[in-house]
């Protein structure tokens, strides 16, 4: 990261580890008590070696302030820029004032997870239509789907849907719906429906409806347990599925459709 501070100066920062290592064409900066081979000294503020604020300089103190002035972006993203302090910041962005440009690998985004609610049945048809046509090339019928996610809004003894929302718009969503086993004497909740919006795929967006599940099953004394269906030739899937937990299990799903 490359800061000019005026009169022909500036101070580039580059990230590693806890470390800060400094290069920079000013003198008070290059000479500055608390760089230590082009690094930031690994002193606590204020310590008995004099710290980062008692060695700070006019261009260091520049620099710090156009970071505080850095515009937020969509997703955020972790930077280190003094030690032993850990600084999060959006990004990617850009800063306001200093000329200075930085652009790093974006961590998950936040989102909310509710039950869905009869307002959300338009959205939910969008999403199976999108999912059907995505996954298996089919098209549904309109009144069809319409129906059927309608029976599960009304009914919670067929199911239900969880959402997946950033700011006002959902981004994501999951149904579970129950079977019965005698041999536990409770349900297994199984997780179907499941849709991601393609722009915030890569968020871990399923991971944390399912994580929400896992959670309220738990929680429920008549839930034991997650099942799932999952394509043989799906490897992606299958190894987001394993690394939340899940495990194959010795059947083969057969059916005969009507």
């Amino acid at each position: 990261m490359t800061f000019r501070l005026g009169g022909g100066r500036s101070i580039q920062l580059s990230y590693r580890g806890l470390g800060c290592k400094c290069r920079s064409n000013s003198p008070q900066i290059q000479t500055g008590q608390g760089l230590r081979e082009g690094r930031l000294a690994r002193n606590s503020v204020g310590g008995e070696n004099g710290g980062a604020e008692g060695n700070r300089t006019p261009d260091l103190d520049s620099a710090i302030v156009a970071l505080s002035q850095l515009s937020y972006g969509p997703t955020r993203s972790r930077i280190l820029y003094s030690v032993p302090a850990r600084v999060t910041h959006p990004g990617p962005y850009r800063a306001r004032r200093a000329s200075c440009e930085y652009i790093t690998e974006a961590i998950p985004m936040s989102f909310n997870i509710r039950p869905a609610e009869i307002a959300d049945l338009d959205t939910i048809i969008d999403f199976n239509q999108k999912m059907a046509m995505e996954t298996e090339g089919k098209s549904l019928a309109p009144g069809t789907i319409r129906h059927g996610v309608l029976a599960v809004l009304s009914d919670p003894a067929k199911g239900a849907y969880h959402l997946a929302t950033s700011a006002s718009e959902t981004v994501g969503q999951m149904m579970i719906t129950l079977e019965w086993s005698d041999w536990r004497n409770g349900n297994f909740w199984w997780i179907q429906s499941v849709y991601v919006r393609p722009e915030n795929r890569g968020h871990k967006v399923f991971s944390m409806l399912y994580r929400h599940v896992e959670q309220l099953g738990r929680q429920d004394s008549s839930c034991c347990g997650l099942r799932l269906y999952v394509e043989r030739e799906n490897i992606h899937a299958r190894s987001v599925y394993s690394k939340l937990g899940m495990m194959l299990t010795r059947y083969d799903l057969m059916e005969t459709e009507f």
